[in-house]
């Protein structure tokens, strides 16, 4: 069953890489910055996955978190 639930968040960060680090861009506005935003939003996904699936919109859900790093900090750039 895990390995399942990994390759279907595999799957779905893959898809929605390129458009959290636009999101984090915009938030951002410094690229290494925001993709160090997206990486920890996607950690964060990861570790609640099975939460996440279980929302009518994962997507929104990772976006959310994307927006709340940002404004948290605590995806600290280089």
């Amino acid at each position: 069953m895990k390995q399942a639930l990994d390759e279907e968040f595999r799957g779905f960060m893959h898809g929605r890489w390129p458009a959290m680090v636009r999101l984090a861009y915009g938030l951002t506005g410094d690229l290494g910055h925001a993709e160090d935003v997206a990486q920890s939003a996607f950690a964060k996904a990861y570790a609640a996955w099975p939460r996440v699936l279980r929302t009518s919109n994962p997507d929104a859900y990772v976006r959310q978190i994307v927006i709340n790093e940002n404004g948290t900090g605590s995806a600290s750039g280089g």
